[in-house]
């Protein structure tokens, strides 16, 4: 006998439907394919996020570096080294002494020299530049000191009061007060006056003479140092000279990304950068490192610090 049309449609939707369980295992295989999809996002998103950080940072502490360079390279010296009479006193310092620089700003190393980059001649066109480091509220700043001979207000040009270079006092050029008022106010209002780059907690400076020797790390320019000269088939000498050959400048950059476990870290990270036997980025990282498997908070900053270091060679060191 010839089965009913609702017959056939019945038994063939019943072929067609899912059980229960296959519905359950369905939705327990997709859950799986997600989750695990999810997680590849996740990871992908994280090596993604850390290789702009090294970008970035790479990046950063290249540019500053070569425009540090570009101006340090330049600096000037007298002929004759120092001029008793007071008259033309240029000098390229580093590190100079905590008491002529604001409170806060003697961290690390700072360099300070004169170059002529002045972009308005009218009373010379050397300017007094420098860098350093100063910490606001757990956050550290690389400064730049930039103090033009000539000053302009409502178009009118006059002598700048804080250009010192030829005062009758030869210190007079750089102290605390010039350096608060061009470079590192304390007031909110000018808080980036001479700001050059953000979340940079070391600036590590080593001159080098033109024999090659390491020169002290509170180098003065005034007190030169005595280079040794050894002509080849000839008997060596030794020459006084005052502007160093080569400066070696490294400095450690944290990126914006790891903003906040910086200020964490603040009190343990300038410790370090203070240090004296920290000499360089390099060395500066190796501490970092080793203090971050007892310390959690320099753990966590670990991933977001970079270093990076120039060797500048001096165009009037010979």
């Amino acid at each position: 006998m010839q089965a009913s049309p609702d017959t056939d449609h019945r038994a063939s939707s019943a072929r067609r439907a899912f059980t229960l369980v296959e519905l359950l295992v369905s939705i327990s295989v997709l859950a799986l394919i997600v989750a695990l999809l999810g997680s590849s996002l996740t990871e992908v998103s994280r090596a993604w996020t850390r290789g702009e950080g090294n970008a970035e940072r790479r990046g950063s502490s290249r540019a500053l570096a070569d425009f540090l360079a570009s101006e340090l390279q330049g600096a000037l010296l007298p002929v004759e080294g120092t001029d008793p009479r007071g008259q033309g006193n240029l000098q390229f310092l580093a590190s100079p002494p905590a008491a002529r620089l604001p409170a806060g700003c003697a961290w690390s190393d700072s360099l300070f020299w004169q170059t002529p980059q002045a972009m308005e001649t009218t009373f010379g066109e050397i300017a007094v530049v420098g860098y350093f480091i100063k910490w606001t509220d757990g956050r550290p700043m690389l400064c730049r000191l930039f103090i033009p001979p000539s000053a302009r207000q409502d178009g009118v040009v006059s002598k700048n009061p804080d250009f010192r270079v030829y005062d009758s006092n030869p210190d007079a050029w750089l102290d605390a007060g010039i350096v608060s008022r061009n470079a590192a106010p304390d007031d909110k209002a000018g808080g980036y006056r001479g700001l050059f780059a953000d979340l940079v907690p070391g600036f590590w400076v080593q001159c080098y003479g033109l024999d090659g020797q390491a020169l002290p790390r509170t180098y003065d320019s005034r007190q030169g140092y005595d280079c040794r000269f050894q002509p080849e088939g000839r008997l060596s000498y030794t020459e006084k000279r005052y502007l160093p050959a080569t400066v070696r400048v490294s400095l450690a950059q944290v990126d914006s990304g790891h903003e906040f476990e910086l200020a964490q870290a603040a009190d343990e990270v300038r410790a370090i950068a203070a240090d004296p036997a920290v000499r360089d980025a390099a060395t500066f990282l190796q501490r970092i490192q080793s203090a971050a498997e007892s310390s959690p908070t320099l753990a966590a900053l670990l991933p977001g610090l970079r270093t990076y270091t120039t060797e500048i060679q001096m165009l009037h060191s010979r």
